[in-house]
């Protein structure tokens, strides 16, 4: 009866009133026993520094052997320890009748008393050759939890965290599939990495707690990512008689006095059914003793006013206002689950509840799908579904089988209704406060967006927490859409909207970055030159490489901030555009009479995309490159960085030059893709945008820009090629073979098909008879398309290249005068033009005909290959006539003079260029092509000059001779103009 009794107070430890004992038993035990409790601890404080009733842990002073163990246990007392291991030297049966946990468990009132706290290290975790060090400390099982928070913040120097996730469960990992425990380790992971978490579990090498630490162990192996890694902290509270091994802690820390860390040894097989081993993937432990052994529970009531002290107060419960969000996550769980459950909601927690793991969990879900409402009494379940609880508790809850076995099944059912069903009619009036999460199920919300939409439930995240802002630090944008932004549509009323903005950008959370855009977000007031600065120099600090290049780009090793020009100059040297733009255009094109660091920018995602590529974020450029103005322009410009990037990486960092080349080729696509889509779309405007000056490098187009980055693929595109054509021919409209007979018979030049710019840049198509098939073609193309029209008119330009509005005050009042205007309805009709009307047109002047013929590249690259030809054999006529017995020859005073007029041409090509003369140089050097120039205009000088003027005609003919060899290797450069000898060329190189 008294075993009854006892076993009936412990699992009801939470109501047991405070231990009270006289002082004629307290006298007469000890003086029978001669009780030496020294020092337990790595530390001692002084005993008035008001924490040492924190360690006042009870033991067993009265040996009565146990009845009920068998096998190797036999010789253990009710208290759980054998006899040796009880603290007396000589003590008198009649003392006490029998074996009571209030007079035999007391706490030894000794002034040595030291503390049991110290650290734990576990080796070859897993066949890892990693060492990992714990703390630990035992309190008593009356230690104040309040008091407990100010010690361990005192003591161990801990930093407040920013969430806590008590978790509950039991062994039901059992029942849970490899899927669905990746799922849990997934979501579990997601929730507590997002911000400075702690998770609070039983600290055991088993069950749910085993699959959590070891999601926390992959976490911590995982490589390392553009956004960090937050630091996990796993809180472990248990009994200290039920941890394996903890013997063998009290007796490295109580008989060695020893301060070295104990080595942990974790067995693979339970030796005791009663204790349990330590996970070591646990930072802190924290064990509560209660005097017994094997005698599970005894930090319930402790981990609850835990959890509660640092939900409301945080490390410091003497000072308000630092509260914590804390949420319970029960996976499973036993009978005391439902108790700790019930605990949780009465005081407002938020609370996630598993479906499908069994336990206590699926217990109350189950009673809060069935439930129903009754006035007066509130939600109730009706009688029939009563008796299916109670039968699935059965099945799923693992039962005390020592309580149950000698009862009917009238006696269980009684029992259940005094402990689950009390708990669970309590549970039904606090739904709100509860979610369900389905582990495994397709379509149901993962465990990190569960938690979060709990946690918004709370008290604590409602009074001190911005929902938004938690939702962001989760990157759940689909959770602050359906519970936070549901009724939200104009998000920029929000007061901290820029801040919440610009650190999603940061982080890289596209999802926000899209939400916020489509709640009315707008882009181009929000970047303004000092928000791109503070992210530049946030980029700096959090990524080595581009703090790298902008410490050597500005040759300075200043941790300080970068300004633009300075990011700017940067990406100019990464991109080679050394000249078109100038320091400030190429990074930053403000507008507006504001402050400089409040001017904004004409295209603020051409901006953020240049931005996230030097900060490799590479999902988050394409985003932003989706949505700017210029796309194939960005793309090549950002093709061009991720392959400058990959080419600068230094020996650590080259691991990452395959990311950054397949980066470069993927914008590369993206840029070809555009450009054949608008191609196939309509060929006009297509070349148009291709030969379109961009405002990003003013003075260059999208061809250029491909030049510069070798975009070979862009380059051989139909639309480029096109554009190419149209600038190689310079508006001439006819074959190669008629340029060939303009240039012999120059009279022929009238009847010659050409396109001319007059001076206001308007075209006029000119010739005597027909355009060429070419053209022909292309305007039955557009006849099909938009009617029967040859050209666009400029209003239909601007129109469909989005450069202006649809009319300006000038068109307005142009076609006011006309009937296409409608002054009431203000609606402007667009006339195509009459296909009829370039045979009205005038002809071309013969005088204009020959200006537009040679100043077209293809008449000028024929005049040169034809006068390089000519000097070509005139060169080697003369190397021949040079012999022995005519050292001299007439012929070489006009080589000389046509070398002289070669190296003019040579340095005006290189002083045309605007740019630095350093710039200028090493752009001239690029070329092979400019290098073999300047060695045979060098070579031949020198040969002249050795022959005519030193009388070395041996030398000079020999330089001669080399001369000729380096003059027809330039042929070669002549193929690159022509269609079937341009690709021989490059099978050459």
């Amino acid at each position: 009866k008294m075993r009854n009794n006892w076993h009936n107070l412990q699992t009801q430890s939470h109501e047991c009133v405070t231990l009270q004992r006289s002082s004629q038993v307290t006298a007469t035990v000890l003086s029978h026993c001669s009780l030496e409790v020294t020092g337990m601890s790595l530390g001692q404080r002084g005993p008035g520094d008001g924490y040492d009733r924190l360690f006042e842990r009870p033991v067993c002073i009265f040996y009565e052997h146990d009845p009920t163990r068998k096998g190797s246990d036999k010789e253990r007392c009710r208290c759980g320890y054998t006899k040796a291991e009880h603290l007396y030297t000589k003590f008198k049966s009649q003392t006490i009748a029998y074996w009571d946990p209030l007079s035999c468990l007391i706490v030894p009132a000794l002034p040595n008393r030291k503390r049991l706290e110290g650290k734990i290290k576990f080796n070859n975790v897993d066949g890892d050759s990693d060492t990992r060090l714990s703390r630990f400390i035992t309190l008593g099982n009356e230690a104040d939890a309040s008091l407990a928070i100010e010690y361990l913040a005192e003591s161990w120097g801990l930093r407040t965290p920013k969430l806590i996730v008590s978790i509950l469960g039991g062994q039901e990992s059992s029942r849970i599939d490899p899927m669905q425990k990746e799922r849990i380790k997934d979501g579990i992971l997601k929730a507590v990495s997002t911000t400075e978490s702690w998770m609070v579990t039983d600290g055991g090498q088993q069950g749910i707690t085993k699959v959590l630490g070891d999601a926390v162990r992959q976490a911590e192996t995982r490589q390392w990512s553009n956004q960090g890694a937050s630091t996990v902290t796993m809180v472990g509270i248990n009994t200290w008689g039920c941890i394996d091994g903890h013997e063998a802690i009290d007796q490295h820390f109580y008989s060695s006095q020893s301060h070295e860390p104990h080595e942990y040894r974790l067995r693979q097989r339970k030796v005791d059914a009663s204790t349990c081993p330590l996970n070591p993937n646990h930072s802190y432990f924290i064990f509560i003793d209660n005097g017994m052994k094997g005698e599970p529970r005894a930090e319930t009531q402790f981990r609850q006013q835990f959890e509660a002290g640092l939900s409301h107060h945080g490390l410091k419960p003497s000072e308000k206002g630092n509260a914590i969000p804390l949420v319970q996550v029960v996976l499973g769980g036993s009978l005391y689950a439902f108790q700790s459950v019930a605990k949780s909601v009465e005081k407002g927690v938020p609370v996630v509840l598993a479906d499908g793991v069994g336990g206590a969990s699926e217990i109350i879900l189950f009673a809060l799908k069935f439930a129903i409402l009754r006035e007066g009494t509130g939600k109730i379940l009706p009688a029939e579904k009563i008796t299916a609880l109670k039968k699935l508790t059965r099945q799923v809850v693992c039962l005390p089988i020592n309580q149950i076995e000698s009862m009917t099944e009238t006696q269980i059912d009684d029992w259940l209704d005094n402990t689950v069903m009390k708990y669970v009619n309590f549970l039904l009036n606090f739904e709100h406060l509860m979610t369900d999460y389905k582990v495994g199920k397709s379509g149901s919300q993962e465990l990190d967006a569960a938690i979060l939409h709990a946690l918004l439930k709370g008290d604590v995240a409602r009074k001190y927490y911005d929902p938004l802002d938690l939702a962001l630090a989760w990157d759940r944008a689909d959770v602050a859409a359906r519970d936070v932004l549901a009724d939200e549509m104009h998000l920029p009323q929000r007061n901290n909207i820029n801040k919440m903005m610009l650190k999603a950008i940061m982080e890289g959370k596209i999802e926000f970055v899209k939400l916020f855009m489509e709640r009315g977000f707008f882009m181009q007031e929000f970047l303004i030159e000092k928000r791109l600065e503070l992210l530049y120099n946030y980029a700096a600090h959090t990524n080595g490489v581009l703090s790298y290049l902008l410490k050597k780009s500005t040759k300075e090793s200043t941790t300080g901030s970068y300004s633009l020009k300075q990011v700017s100059r940067l990406i100019q040297q990464l991109t080679q555009m050394r000249h078109g733009a100038s320091n400030d255009n190429s990074v930053v094109k403000s507008r507006g009479p504001l402050a400089d660091q409040l001017r904004t920018f004409d295209d603020p995602f051409a901006k953020l995309c240049f931005w996230a590529i030097l900060a490799n974020k590479m999902e988050l450029s394409l985003f932003f490159w989706s949505r700017s103005k210029e796309s194939i322009m960005v793309a090549l410009i950002a093709s061009q960085l991720w392959k400058a990037l990959a080419e600068r990486l230094w020996p650590g960092e080259d691991v990452l030059q395959p990311e950054f080349e397949e980066n470069a080729e993927a914008y590369h696509e993206r840029a070809v893709g555009v450009v054949d889509v608008c191609y196939r779309t309509d060929h006009d405007l297509a070349r148009n945008l291709v030969n379109q000056s961009s405002t990003i490098w003013p003075g260059r187009n999208r061809m250029d820009v491909a030049l510069l980055g070798n975009c070979k693929t862009f380059l051989a595109t139909a639309c480029v090629q096109a554009v190419v054509d149209s600038d190689w021919k310079g508006g001439l409209r006819c074959s190669f073979l008629k340029i060939l007979l303009c240039l012999v018979w120059p009279p022929a030049l009238r009847n010659l098909s050409m396109v001319v710019e007059d001076d206001k840049g308007k075209q006029e198509k000119g010739s005597n008879h027909s355009l060429s098939s070419a053209s022909k073609s292309k305007s039955s193309r557009r006849d099909s398309k938009y009617g029967s029209h040859a050209k666009l008119s400029d209003e239909q330009q601007n129109l469909l290249e989005s450069r202006d509005e649809p009319y300006s005050n000038e068109s307005k009042s142009q076609y006011e005068n006309g009937t296409n205007y409608d002054p009431k309805k203000k609606k402007l009709t667009f006339r195509l033009p009459d296909p009829k009307g370039d045979q009205h047109k005038s002809k071309i002047s013969f005088w204009r005909r020959v200006k537009t013929f040679y100043r077209a590249p293809v008449t000028k690259f024929t005049t040169h290959s034809m006068a390089y030809l000519a000097f070509l054999f005139l060169y080697s006529f003369m190397v021949l006539q040079l012999t022995n017995e005519n050292p001299e020859h007439h012929l070489e005073i006009y080589v000389i003079i046509i070398a002289f007029a070669y190296i003019l041409e040579e340095i005006r090509q290189l002083v045309a260029e605007d740019a630095k003369w350093l710039d200028k140089l090493a752009g001239y050097l690029d070329s092979e092509w400019n290098i073999i120039d300047i060695s045979y205009l060098s070579m031949v000088f020198l040969a002249f000059i050795l022959g005519r003027g030193f009388g070395l005609y041996e030398p000079s003919r020999i330089l001669y001779g080399l001369v000729t060899l380096l003059l027809w290797m330039r042929v070669i450069r002549l193929y690159q103009a022509v269609d079937r000898l341009g690709p021989l060329w490059i099978m050459m190189r």
